[in-house]
């Protein structure tokens, strides 16, 4: 997976939505789930959409990201490819 801001970006936008970029379409229906945002290491809130090419997922933060946090976006097991295989996933 690729994504948007770019790792280690600064001067982020605090209303930014992190874009998650798979390299093959995934069940939509098994992202939310498998998607955790965390600012400083502590999960924060927010919603995940998979958009309809199947391969951009869309992490959008319920309220405005921290100023100077970390923010990291982990993507588990639980996120599947067509064919059920779990994403495999580098960073």
């Amino acid at each position: 997976m690729t994504q948007r801001p770019a790792n280690g970006a600064d001067r982020v936008a605090l209303a930014s939505t992190l874009v998650l970029y798979a390299s093959e379409r995934l069940q939509a229906s098994s992202v939310p789930g498998a998607v955790v945002l965390a600012a400083n290491g502590q999960v924060i809130a927010g919603t995940t959409a998979v958009r309809s090419d199947g391969q951009t997922v869309v992490v959008t933060p319920a309220a405005p990201l921290p100023a100077g946090a970390l923010i990291e976006v982990f993507v588990t097991a639980g996120a599947l490819d067509l064919e059920g295989n779990p994403l495999q996933v580098s960073h």
